[in-house]
């Protein structure tokens, strides 16, 4: 069950919470339960944060999670989600379309983010916020985490790129052979991993190849859990159930990733009175808990069937 009342300072990751007894179906849907109250309880301190700040262009994970929450439609959130709108359209504005020419993945996260609360990114004060992500030579230049975002962006602004093709090769190309997906060509990453699946997901249907990829990656990320479920840092296991998720997977029932604890208890090990933390005995972290508040959202939608973007 989760660990609904863990804090900063709880136990190490490789220390098991005891594995929920009785029928598996039955201690899911308790498990989901509890989280739709972990998930609004979430959603609200990060609206508290927020609120009387100046919210705008680098507050994506934020939005993004508070409005794939059930906070998304109370009056607070939706104040918020005002100010981020008239900001970013300032911001993209003065920059002619291209909040930073070097950095392709904020114009990604403001599209899902300016997506996800009503907006239209392909029509910010005249300009596209996705036309950026057609230029490859830039995205590349900043790496494959880059083409990740451009491929989460156009799925979740319902956008075919032209450069898609590009994208998902070079991603399948940073594949290592036992199935991790790496930043550099070299070395295993679980954080590019689950990113990585999050971006291909959607078109496993139609390419046996990257079928086989994300079945690939997803065995090389079970290999990684640790046994209280969690990857050794909050964000780490937030992507990861991210990545489960947007598989179409229910994280709290996925049994590749239950070995006693599942992902979910093991995202709930880094829980905070005011949030969630990077790491055990850390403090509150702001983005630890803006990707936890992503990963809770991706698994409660999951479980309805629906991704998060």
């Amino acid at each position: 069950m989760l660990l609904l009342l863990a804090g900063c300072g709880g136990n190490d990751s490789t220390d098991s919470p005891d594995p929920a007894s009785g029928n598996t179906e039955q201690a899911a849907a308790a498990q989901t339960a509890d989280l739709a109250q972990v998930e609004k309880e979430t959603a609200v301190q990060l609206i508290r944060l927020l609120s009387g700040e100046e919210v705008g262009p680098g507050n994506e994970w934020s939005i993004i999670g508070i409005a794939g929450s059930s906070m998304g439609k109370e009056a607070e959130a939706q104040s918020l989600f005002m100010q981020y709108e008239e900001s970013l359209r300032l911001a993209v504005k003065r920059a002619d379309g291209v909040l930073d020419p070097d950095r392709p993945t904020d114009n990604a996260k403001a599209a899902i983010a300016l997506q996800m609360i009503g907006g239209d990114p392909q029509d910010v004060e005249g300009f596209d916020l996705l036309a950026q992500q057609e230029d490859t030579e830039t995205v590349k230049a900043q790496g494959i985490n880059a083409e990740i975002w451009a491929l989460n962006a156009a799925a979740c602004c319902g956008r075919e790129l032209k450069a898609r093709e590009t994208y998902i090769e070079d991603i399948l190309g940073m594949q290592l052979e036992d199935g991790s997906i790496t930043y550099d060509g070299q070395t295993a990453d679980v954080d590019i991993t689950a990113m990585a699946m999050q971006a291909l997901a959607p078109f496993a249907g139609e390419n046996q190849q990257i079928a086989d990829a994300l079945a690939a990656a997803k065995g090389w990320l079970a290999t990684q859990q640790h046994p209280g479920g969690d990857y050794g840092n909050s964000e780490s296991t937030s992507q990861v159930v991210m990545a489960v998720a947007a598989l179409g997977e229910d994280p709290a029932k996925a049994e590749d990733f239950a070995k006693g604890s599942t992902l979910l208890d093991g995202l709930m090990l880094y829980r905070c009175a005011d949030g969630f933390s990077h790491l055990h005995g850390d403090e509150m972290d702001v983005m630890a808990t803006e990707q936890a508040l992503c990963a809770i959202d991706s698994a409660l939608l999951a479980a309805q069937g629906e991704k998060l973007f």
